[in-house]
């Protein structure tokens, strides 16, 4: 079952942390792992980042996320993207952004 929830904090150097979301007006968490975010790279996750995501059982750790991917990242991308065309067309550069 995929459920959606916020990332609650993620340590980039440890490369763990915590998704939360709301089941039946109770907050639940989950532990992330990178290796458990889609895609290829640095996996990093925001605060409050809205994310898409399965559970599997953890046993005495708790339940864990896996295949967590953000939701709209694919409309950041092309932002991204446009900001960059925009930029090689005036002369401008986005490093930095």
């Amino acid at each position: 079952m995929t459920h959606e929830g916020r990332v609650l904090f993620y340590h980039v150097h440890k490369g763990w942390g915590f998704i939360y979301t709301m089941v039946d007006k109770e907050v639940q968490s989950f532990f992330v792992h990178h290796g458990g975010i889609l895609g290829k790279g640095l996996k990093v996750l925001k605060r409050e980042q809205r994310v898409r995501f399965n559970v599997r059982d953890g046993g005495d750790r708790g339940p864990i996320a896996y295949d967590v991917q953000i939701i709209n990242q694919e409309e950041r991308v092309e932002n991204e993207q446009r900001l960059s065309e925009s930029c090689a067309t005036d002369g401008s550069t986005t490093e930095g952004l």
